[in-house]
């Protein structure tokens, strides 16, 4: 969740952290991102279920709630790839490719490099999944040796995937007004700039937002909508304290004008987008003309 959280503060997407309590009044969001979910026994996570039920977009990852499993897919959780081997491990902390996921249909073209002759490698084993509603949006390639078996191999230095297909990996699924993203792999908790990019790709197909900004992954914008008005807060999160002078590029919403907050000082439009400069931190409001 964290990592899920780092990657959408850097690519400057609206985001919010809700925890148990604060699970009452989900209908405001787009989209949830509620990544390996165990099972456990806390009622927060039936909330879920009509939060997606009225039109919102839930993304689960990993083995996730068995409840959620069930009242989405009609499914559950009934292994892992490979099963547990007899063979042991080469080494605590191998970090050989135990999984491949291979996209289908659409998700062609959101999974970027990665694609039929090259599958987004997976260094831990994957969950499989049984279930009866659902499409499948890109499947697990195993690779080509047992990783767990040491006594044969592929090569030294890698395990290329092999041409055996397994079970769903991405499995969709529109429930009531809404609809369910569930991928076996924690795609959001990798720290590559790949697997960052995938995640985006995945949650921003399910919704369009208002505006959106450009700028570099240290710059932090906290944005706050106030009526029709919104205040645009961008931090500078360069903790050696440098002069460094920021670029920020923000689409232009028609009829709004942008204006730095203390100054006044309007931020001229060029080819429907607002560009400007700032050192450490800048405020803005975007309204719109007239008011």
């Amino acid at each position: 969740a964290i990592r899920a959280v780092r990657t959408l503060v850097e690519s400057h997407t609206p985001v919010r952290v809700l925890a148990n309590g604060a699970l009452d009044d989900l209908k405001n969001y787009k989209v949830i991102v509620a990544p390996a979910l165990f099972s456990f026994s806390n009622p927060e996570i039936e909330k879920f279920i009509d939060y997606v039920k009225c039109g919102g977009v839930l993304y689960l990852s990993g083995g996730s709630d068995e409840r959620l499993i069930k009242e989405f897919f009609d499914g559950k959780i009934v292994g892992k790839t490979y099963g547990d081997s007899r063979y042991p491990r080469v080494y605590k902390g191998y970090d050989e490719v135990q999984a491949y996921v291979k996209p289908l249909g659409d998700y062609k073209e959101i999974f970027g490099e990665f694609n039929d002759e090259y599958p987004l490698p997976i260094t831990y084993k994957l969950p499989v999944i049984s279930y009866n509603r659902g499409e499948a949006k890109a499947v697990c390639v195993l690779p080509y040796t047992d990783p767990d078996n040491n006594e044969i191999f592929a090569s030294i230095h890698s395990n290329p995937p092999s041409k055996i297909e397994g079970t769903p990996m991405i499995l969709e699924v529109n429930y009531g007004k809404g609809k369910v993203v569930w991928s076996g792999a924690c795609i959001e908790s990798d720290e590559r700039e790949n697997f960052k990019d995938l995640f985006l790709s995945i949650i921003c197909k399910h919704f369009i937002s208002k505006f959106q900004i450009k700028a570099s992954k240290y710059v932090e914008c906290i944005p706050f909508q106030d009526g029709e008005v919104f205040y645009l807060n961008f931090v500078d999160l360069n903790f050696a304290y440098d002069e460094v002078e920021r670029e920020v590029e923000i689409t232009q919403i028609d009829g709004y004008s942008l204006y730095e907050l203390l100054s006044g000082r309007k931020v001229q439009e060029v080819d429907g987008k607002y560009k400007d400069k700032f050192t450490k931190y800048r405020w803005y409001l975007l309204k719109k003309e007239g008011k």
